[in-house]
């Protein structure tokens, strides 16, 4: 049996007249019969509950504690996604960061699930924090049903009694001298609205400083089966962000929320459109309008297809034109109102004199600070992030540790410079310049003398030392932390 010549079709499918598929994509049948059925009440997060981070906080390390540079008491973010980018809690999902084996917890999110623990109880500048565990969570989605069985002294519970001023036991214990506790962060949720409206933020995640467990303990709870309880306490100089002082420091500062890239914020406020789905009495889908290949190269059944020509059929046909995002990395469609930046960084006497010092030990770190100080950063989290940037190294692309300047200008670490040096010689890793100032006639251009390099090589070990006055304006940096 041979294939037919002309257009053929399996008699076991069905054309569907009334509906298009876009080119290149399955059909949309099932997405629009749920759309038809009604908004739900449940965002979950508008997609955003468990999105990956698009970039890594590296100005200080994953066990960093205490506070993050640049982040103040009061920042709030729209998402998870970007505290975690900000290095303040980095898992996306889970509530306490940190384990035992490095130190104990460094920061915690309190934002309660549908459920959550009803042993929970925040009374602003110290709460009762539930431990993890407890519940079936592999079997099916679980976020909002009961304790199933108990608790355990392990991982992420082990790492918050790790932290407290007294010995580990699973029979808890009470600190010592609660102070001396390790510093943990904390940010609420705007999910504690519902049970601590008078502490919760009013929108997104909020910092709120460092806390300290005072005490933990087993106990059985609400549900029957075993809880590790958390007694922790404020122990931060900056005031909590609910209070008189708080507020007025915020706006001070000129806090802003912090919403994900090309975000559009209208959204938040405006539903989908519903009554587009019908319309004349026509179903109809969402469409791209796609560059429209020459007929001449295209076969009658892959026109026949092209939802533009579907167009031309249907006139009638209601379409939702959904175009690519534009050139100025806005969203096509979407009213992001303008940049809300009414004030720009001042930087304080004691950092900007730590700055004229630098300058002046290293002529060519003008340069540096221009280039910061050109980006008008809007607060002191903007600063550190345009620092962050203009003192990566080239070589291990993170924050600079041990600080050197190459004679081109150039920046990077004094152990990757080492590395560098032996493996390439003493050129720059970004510009690939001369390292030292050296004249020699014997050498060329292209092949170089082992001898000669060897010889330079020696040179620059003996020359090259760490910036200590830009090392001083780094530490001076709160919460700088390597």
């Amino acid at each position: 049996m041979s294939l037919p010549e002309d257009d053929w079709y399996c008699p076991s499918c069905k054309n569907d007249t009334d509906h298009i598929v876009r080119p290149g994509h399955d059909s949309d049948k099932l997405l629009v019969k749920k759309a038809r059925k009604g908004d739900s009440s449940k965002r979950w997060g508008r997609g955003m509950a468990n999105v990956g981070h698009s970039k890594t906080c590296t100005i200080v390390s994953d066990s960093h504690r205490g506070p993050i540079p640049g982040i103040e008491v009061g920042q709030t973010w729209r998402y998870r996604k970007e505290v975690g980018e900000d290095g303040v809690h980095r898992p996306i999902v889970s509530g306490i960061a940190g384990s035992a084996n490095k130190g104990g917890a460094v920061s915690i999110v309190i934002a309660p699930s549908a459920s959550g623990y009803p042993e929970d109880e925040d009374n602003g500048d110290w709460f009762m924090y539930t431990g993890s565990g407890g519940k079936d969570l592999k079997t099916k989605n679980r976020r909002t049903g009961e304790q199933t069985f108990d608790q355990e002294l392990t991982k992420a519970n082990l790492a918050l009694a790790a932290t407290c001023d007294a010995p580990i036991s699973k029979h808890g214990n009470v600190a010592k001298d609660w102070r001396n506790s390790k510093g943990i962060r904390v940010v609420r949720s705007d999910k504690l609205r519902k049970h601590h409206p008078q502490y919760a933020p009013e929108l997104g995640n909020r910092y709120d400083g460092i806390y300290k467990i005072v005490r933990y303990f087993p106990e059985v709870g609400k549900s029957g089966f075993r809880v590790y309880r958390y007694e922790f306490r404020r122990d931060d100089p900056i005031p909590a962000p609910w209070t008189k002082k708080g507020k007025d420091r915020i706006r001070a500062l000129g806090l802003k929320m912090i919403y994900p890239e090309t975000y559009d914020r209208d959204s938040e406020s405006s539903s989908m459109t519903k009554d587009i789905s019908k319309l004349n009495g026509v179903s109809h889908e969402e469409i791209y309008r796609e560059p429209s290949p020459s007929p001449s190269v295209l076969g009658k059944r892959k026109r026949l297809h092209n939802p533009l020509a579907t167009l031309d059929t249907f006139p009638d046909l209601a379409v939702v034109v959904i175009t690519r995002p534009s050139q100025h990395g806005g969203r096509s469609g979407s009213h992001a109102p303008p940049s809300e930046k009414t004030t720009t960084f001042n930087i304080p006497p004691a950092l900007q004199e730590l700055i004229d010092a630098d300058t002046a030990r290293t002529p060519s770190h003008q340069r540096l600070w221009r280039s910061i100080i050109d980006q008008k950063p809007a607060d002191s989290r903007e600063f550190n992030a345009a620092l962050e940037r203009e003192l990566k190294c080239p070589v291990c692309l993170e924050f600079v540790q041990k600080p050197v300047t190459n004679p081109c200008g150039h920046i990077a670490c004094l152990p990757c410079m080492k590395a560098s040096v032996v493996e390439y010689g003493p050129k720059c890793p970004n510009c690939r310049a001369s390292l030292i100032d050296i004249k020699d006639s014997n050498s060329d251009d292209g092949e170089e003398n082992p001898k000669l390099v060897e010889k330079r090589k020696r040179i620059w070990k003996d020359q090259v030392q760490v910036d200590d006055r830009l090392v001083d304006v780094i530490r001076h940096i709160q919460g700088y932390g390597r």
